[in-house]
């Protein structure tokens, strides 16, 4: 169970390197655990964590994606692992709030067609038990925002990088 996770987590790691600069200002929506925020932080880049089951200690503070504890065009990127499976889509502005013209939004979720597969995984103890119901299944595809890559990881995940152009 561990293994699958720590293994996909790795991947998702690699994959978010290359579209980060040391210069921007980064927050991990949904950081669960906190280890995408420490794992960029040791790597010298500039990341909060917001969750609804942490306290306020920085560099982690107690949120959730309809009420982002930010003010307006805070980032320069916006990072949700497994995270907008759970989310409603109206959040989708609160994101767009936080984030600067020409942000960048990086995810991974659950393909669709993927979802009830993992979910026997976890009743079986494969993989990590669902946390919170998935509301929101998507293809990347159809998300909102400018889509500059997209890839897939163990042919059950989604993997996108997002651009968000503000008029």
């Amino acid at each position: 169970m561990v293994f699958i996770a720590n293994y996909c987590d790795k991947i998702r790691l690699e994959r978010t390197l290359p579209h980060l600069k040391k210069e921007m200002k980064i927050l991990d929506l949904g950081s669960g655990s906190g280890w995408m925020t420490n794992s960029l932080n040791s790597r010298n880049f500039d990341c909060v964590g917001v969750d609804i089951h942490l306290e306020n200690n920085h560099p982690f503070y107690k949120g959730t994606a309809d009420e982002i504890p930010f003010p307006d065009n805070s980032f320069d990127c916006l990072i949700m692992i497994e995270v907008i499976e759970h989310i409603k889509p109206s959040c989708y502005a609160e994101i767009n709030r936080v984030l600067k013209n020409n942000g960048i939004i990086i995810l991974s979720t659950l393909l669709p067609k993927s979802d009830p597969f993992v979910h026997f995984l976890s009743k079986i103890k494969i993989v990590d038990p669902y946390v919170t119901p998935h509301i929101n299944l998507v293809k990347i595809e159809t998300l909102p925002w400018t889509l500059i890559n997209k890839s897939s990881i163990l042919l059950l995940d989604q993997f996108g990088v997002f651009r968000i152009t503000k008029k």
